[in-house]
């Protein structure tokens, strides 16, 4: 797995759990509240280039999952669902060849500031502790 393999497991596990109802996104468009809702990934440690499985910092990332919606109560059901489904369900699943053995929160939901008035944020933070078979 490659810098970025992070992004690509929680999008496809994401991906999964929502179905349709929910874009996952590693990069925001530039007509956001025209896409909403949407579920931006991303890894807030990183290293330049490729990453190896061995390297503490690549096998316990911290990551930041934010949720965008129109409104103060879907955005904020919307991050509680993350959460749920983060800490309930990602641990054991394996992704991509990479199991996720565990997860930690780092900060519950919030509401987080946003420029654009048509579109509220929160967002959270977890660490994942990742193995390859």
């Amino acid at each position: 797995m490659t810098f970025g393999g992070v992004e690509a497991l929680l999008k496809a596990f994401y991906d999964a759990y929502f179905g349709s109802a929910v874009r996952t996104l590693t990069n925001l468009p530039a007509n956001l509240q025209d896409v909403v809702p949407v579920t931006p990934v991303i890894k807030l440690t990183s290293l330049g280039g490729a990453v190896d499985i061995n390297d503490p910092t690549f096998r316990q990332p911290r990551i930041d999952v934010a949720s965008f919606a129109v409104d103060y109560t879907s955005s904020n059901l919307l991050a509680y669902q993350i959460e749920d489904a983060t800490l309930r369900l990602l641990r054991g699943q394996t992704i991509n060849g990479t199991t996720v053995t565990a997860v930690r929160s780092g900060s519950s939901p919030a509401r987080r500031p946003w420029d654009d008035v048509a579109v509220v944020q929160f967002g959270s933070s977890y660490q994942l502790f990742l193995s390859k078979p």
